[in-house]
């Protein structure tokens, strides 16, 4: 392939490659842990999630019940005098 006019690069072409090699190689790596500390963090997210709503249904689950008991006349005072 004939190149018309001279490369911008004042630096041997050898050189140049094996600094644009090298370069491309950081780059993807770079790239490569970023994408595995996403996917890191979606599971990580996914887990909260799944924990945050065990939590909230047990809230209300105790909640629920906490208000039948006040309910009842004579079941929420029993266990307010122990």
């Amino acid at each position: 392939m004939a190149v018309a006019e001279p490369l911008p690069y004042r630096s041997p072409i050898r050189k140049l490659l094996r600094l644009f090699e090298r370069s491309r190689g950081q780059w993807k790596e770079k790239c490569q842990q970023a994408k595995r500390e996403n996917n890191s963090l979606k599971i990580r997210l996914a887990a909260m999630k799944e924990s945050r709503d065990r939590w909230k249904a047990k809230a209300k689950e105790l909640e629920e019940e906490s208000t039948e008991t006040e309910a009842v006349p004579g079941v929420g005072a029993a266990k307010k005098h122990r």
